[in-house]
């Protein structure tokens, strides 16, 4: 998993529960990891290349290649 690094500027990305994905399973499975000292909540990968998978945007289909071995 990439290494969060203090003074990052990438964007965080909101995604939307579709694709069969059902919200309370993706909560409930969710990674809870602390960053510069904030728990944040992270989708568990599987459900975040399912939810790729299933966008089928060109964005999204790169996302897959660079999730590829995560």
């Amino acid at each position: 998993m990439p290494q969060y690094q203090s003074g990052q500027t990438d964007q965080i990305e909101r995604l939307t529960v579709q694709s069969g994905q059902s919200f309370d399973i993706c909560l409930a499975e969710r990674v809870i990891d602390n960053l510069d000292g904030v728990n944040v909540q992270i989708i568990d990968v599987r459900h975040l290349r399912a939810i790729k998978q299933a966008g089928s945007r060109p964005k999204d289909l790169d996302d897959l290649i660079h999730l590829e071995g995560v």
